[in-house]
C-alpha cells in the first residue's frame, strides 16, 4: 500500500518536475513494467524507456541518442539492477555507447541511504551525491563493440564512484 500512496505521487513528481524543471528520459528494466498494468501505464506516461537487455534495442538507444543530441536529460543506472548489500556492481555497456554516440558529458550519481546497514528502509535519509561530469572525448569510439575503451569507460566510471562518498 505505501507503494500506491507515498512512492507512486513522489515518483510522479521526480519525472515530471526532473533535473532543474525539465522532464527527463528514464530507463527502466522490462521487470518494472510487468508488474502490473497501472505501473506500466504510469511508466509511460512518466517518460520511461523499457529496456531489455537485448540487442534488439537498436531502435531505443537510437531514439535516446538523439533526445540526448537535443539537450534531453537521461537517467540510467548502469548496473542494469539493484544490489542489496551496498556494493558496487559493475556498469554494462549501454551507458558508454549512448554517450559516446551522442557526444555528452556523464554525470557520475550515487545514492547512499543513511542507515547503519546502508540498506534502503522505509522513510531513511537518502543522499544523492554529484561527481564531476566525465567529458564526451573520454567516451569516443570507433565502434560499439570497441572493448578496449568499453573496459577503460567502466573503470574510470567505477573510480568516480568510489570517490563519491
Amino acid at each position: 500500500m505505501v507503494l500506491y500512496y507515498i512512492l507512486l505521487p513522489l515518483a510522479w513528481l521526480v519525472f515530471h518536475i526532473g533535473f532543474w524543471g525539465r522532464r527527463m528520459l528514464v530507463f527502466a528494466k522490462k521487470e518494472l513494467f510487468e508488474i502490473n498494468a497501472l505501473l506500466t501505464w504510469f511508466f509511460r506516461c512518466c517518460g520511461a524507456l523499457c529496456v531489455r537487455g537485448t540487442k534488439e534495442e537498436l531502435e531505443i538507444i537510437d531514439r535516446t541518442v538523439e533526445a540526448c543530441r537535443a539537450g534531453e536529460t537521461l537517467l540510467i543506472f548502469p548496473e542494469g539492477t539493484r544490489e542489496k548489500e551496498g556494493r558496487l556492481l559493475p556498469p554494462k555497456s549501454g551507458l558508454f555507447v549512448i554517450a559516446a554516440q551522442a557526444g555528452v558529458d556523464v554525470v557520475p550519481v550515487r545514492i547512499r541511504y543513511d542507515t547503519p546497514d546502508g540498506k534502503m528502509r522505509l522513510f531513511c535519509r537518502v543522499n544523492v551525491i554529484y561527481g564531476e561530469p566525465m567529458p564526451a572525448a573520454q567516451f569516443a569510439m570507433e565502434s560499439r563493440r570497441d572493448m578496449k575503451v568499453l573496459r577503460a569507460n567502466k573503470q574510470a566510471l567505477l573510480d568516480a564512484w568510489e570517490q563519491l562518498k
